[in-house]
């Protein structure tokens, strides 16, 4: 998985670049993520271009910070199964355990703490 453009690290600080990934195809949409946690940091950040496909999900253990920076007439959350609409400027929390999916056009900054690891999702299940 790539990793964001690293631009330039210091002992305490690194700077990386979002647009330098070609991105990677999620059940959210197009996802480019600087894993700042490779660093040492205890965040991690996501620029993820929300589509009319995605999926409910929830993180166990991740909290996750939603900053919009561009919103559709038909962007919104679904939180705990109800929708809400979404505007640009607008920011979000959910907690660990809380049902969510972004519906819609958007593109969102997302704040992942503490680092997510790939088995920190759950997809709901399938009802026969």
């Amino acid at each position: 998985m790539e990793t964001g453009s690293l631009i330039e690290k210091g002992d305490l600080w690194v700077f990386m670049e979002l647009f330098g990934l070609k991105g990677v195809k999620h059940h959210c949409g197009l996802s480019r993520r600087a894993l700042l946690p490779l660093f040492g940091f205890g965040v991690q950040v996501h620029y993820t271009e929300f589509t009319n496909d995605t999926k409910e999900h929830a993180h166990p253990v991740a909290t996750e910070v939603y900053i919009v920076l561009e919103a559709g007439a038909d962007a919104r959350i679904k939180v705990d199964g109800v929708e809400k609409p979404v505007k640009a400027w607008q920011v979000m929390g959910i907690k660990p355990g809380c049902m969510h999916q972004g519906l819609g056009h958007m593109k969102v900054l997302i704040l992942i703490l503490p680092f997510q690891h790939e088995h920190d999702e759950v997809l709901p299940e399938k009802k026969s």
